[in-house]
């Protein structure tokens, strides 16, 4: 009898490991997604001074997207830049980037981030459904199928002098 509780035990044990597990891959694999739609967003658009230095990426908050974007930085260029990608922890440490992401737990500062960043060609791309509508360029979402998606703010790029290709933009949902 001992035996079996023991074996009942292990069980459980390898399942809640196998689900936590399964999290951590899913988190993974969601950050690598974020990373490589950042990359492309940067990638097939233009900035108003597009031709030289490096390709400044921004983190605002603490996300594993800063070191899959890392990742990213050492093997691909963006236009013929070099990508630098840094992290902020506040308002007043974004400074000078081409583009920023705001992490899930950043959201909350989308007003400040804003006021900061008006007029200044900087795509502000966003963890958060909805911070479209706040200002932010863009903002993902992950949708009732578990498929990732983001909507643009097509005003937002053009107020800040950015240009996305028409067949990025149409990947867009739309709603």
């Amino acid at each position: 009898m001992k035996g079996f509780r023991f074996f009942k035990i292990v069980v459980v044990f390898l399942c809640v490991f196998a689900l936590s597990n399964q999290r951590t891959q899913a988190q993974t694999d969601i950050n690598s997604a974020y990373s490589l739609f950042l990359y492309n967003f940067a990638k097939y658009s233009q900035w108003p001074d597009n031709s030289s230095g490096d390709f400044k990426i921004t983190v605002f908050g603490n996300s594993k997207v800063y070191q899959e974007l890392q990742k990213i930085s050492t093997s691909k260029k963006i236009n013929g830049r070099n990508i630098v990608v840094s992290k902020a922890m506040s308002v007043g440490d974004i400074g000078e980037s081409d583009l920023l992401f705001i992490s899930l737990g950043k959201s909350g500062e989308i007003s400040s981030i804003m006021e900061t960043t008006t007029g200044k060609p900087i795509m502000v791309v966003a963890e958060k459904k909805g911070l479209y509508e706040k200002g932010a360029c863009i903002s993902f979402y992950v949708g009732d199928d578990s498929k990732l998606r983001f909507q643009i703010n097509d005003q937002e790029l053009s107020n800040r002098n950015l240009k996305m290709a028409q067949s990025l933009k149409g990947m867009a949902f739309k709603g």
